[in-house]
């Protein structure tokens, strides 16, 4: 069966336009995240799909059925939000029954019973179902409203920011479970977060929205590698990007590839290695003067050790950059001042 497919959609609040002209197919078992800033259309997108905001313009399909006039109850979707909308005076067995109710499946009592079970051995709750739902952690809580939202077996799995009430621990657990969980059952998922790690994390394919446009859709490890813009690229967090409209790059110019005219210039963190300048060594590229940078800070990250430093030139290692402040990761801590020699993978760079 054919999964979401949308065409042309586009989403007015009055004289505001929240989404416009957006493309998207989403394929039966896939799961795909959404990310962009606050405000870019993220969760107007999933009220547009399950009929809580009317269509300025396009379609949405779902198993090839269009949903211009079928109800949200009737639409065949699971939904699943942050705030979890349980039921407090419902025990958390009859929480995930009210889910087949409203989708009026399992109508069979014994039927039902036994979806329930189903659905809470499959999150870990199997020993749960008679407790109430303020006695439950936050953890438990999101278990409950995902055992819900999968009981009736939708066509669509919708996620609004799941997981943001959450700390992080547990929410890279629970991304883990999802995941694992997701691709068992062949569930079809479209998924919002503001965490650009829990995406990466839990999605075949991401979306990124800005101002309610779609500005690149791809895996994630090429969305990382390949931005298609300055913006996707400061927004995935690369810190290393230089625009020569705002005056930090002089000219695009590479060793490998010679003068272009592109405006901006992505080095990733990981195409730069560094060594004292001091060593003696030498890396083949340019001259000293243009590999050479001076440490103004550094941050401990997961092991390693994020610098911050200041070229010494208006080039570095044969890229025009001008000045610029650059970011890479080391191993042992520099000092504050120390000069360093920096090297940087030509194959990693990416020019916009």
């Amino acid at each position: 069966m054919s999964g979401l497919v949308i065409r042309d959609l586009s989403v007015r609040y009055g004289e505001t336009v929240a989404l416009r002209g957006v493309d998207l197919e989403v394929a039966s078992g896939e799961i795909v995240a959404v990310i962009g800033p606050s405000g870019c259309g993220k969760s107007s997108l999933l009220r547009a799909i399950a009929g809580l905001e009317p269509l300025a313009s396009g379609s949405v399909t779902l198993g090839g059925r269009d949903l211009a006039e079928v109800a949200t109850h009737e639409r065949d979707l699971g939904l699943m939000f942050q705030d979890h909308a349980l039921f407090p005076h419902l025990s958390v067995a009859d929480n995930v029954a009210f889910g087949l109710r409203m989708h009026k499946k399992n109508q069979d009592k014994a039927e039902r019973t036994a979806r329930v079970a189903e659905l809470l051995q499959l999150v870990g709750l199997e020993k749960l179902g008679g407790r109430g739902i303020d006695a439950l952690s936050g953890g438990e809580a999101q278990r409950v409203a995902l055992a819900r939202a999968l009981a009736p077996r939708p066509g669509l799995l919708m996620l609004d920011e799941p997981l943001g009430s959450l700390d992080q621990l547990l929410r890279q657990q629970l991304v883990v479970e999802l995941r694992s969980m997701f691709t068992e059952l062949g569930v079809t998922a479209l998924h919002v977060t503001h965490d650009q790690g829990e995406a990466f994390a839990l999605a075949d394919r991401v979306v990124v929205l800005r101002d309610g446009e779609v500005q690149q859709v791809g895996r994630p490890a090429d969305l990382w590698r390949r931005p298609a813009s300055v913006f996707v690229a400061r927004f995935l967090g690369h810190p290393n990007v230089w625009d020569r409209a705002s005056s930090e790059l002089a000219s695009v110019e590479s060793v490998s590839s010679g003068p272009t005219d592109r405006q901006s210039v992505l080095v990733p963190v990981s195409a730069i290695s560094a060594r004292p300048a001091s060593d003696g060594s030498s890396s083949g590229l340019g001259h000293d003067d243009d590999r050479a940078v001076v440490v103004e800070r550094t941050e401990f990250r997961e092991g390693r050790f994020r610098v911050i430093a200041r070229s010494t030139s208006s080039t570095l290692c044969g890229l025009a950059v001008g000045p610029v402040r650059v970011a890479f990761e080391v191993v042992d801590e520099p000092r504050i001042g120390d000069r360093l020699r920096v090297k940087v993978d030509q194959r990693q760079v990416v020019v916009f």
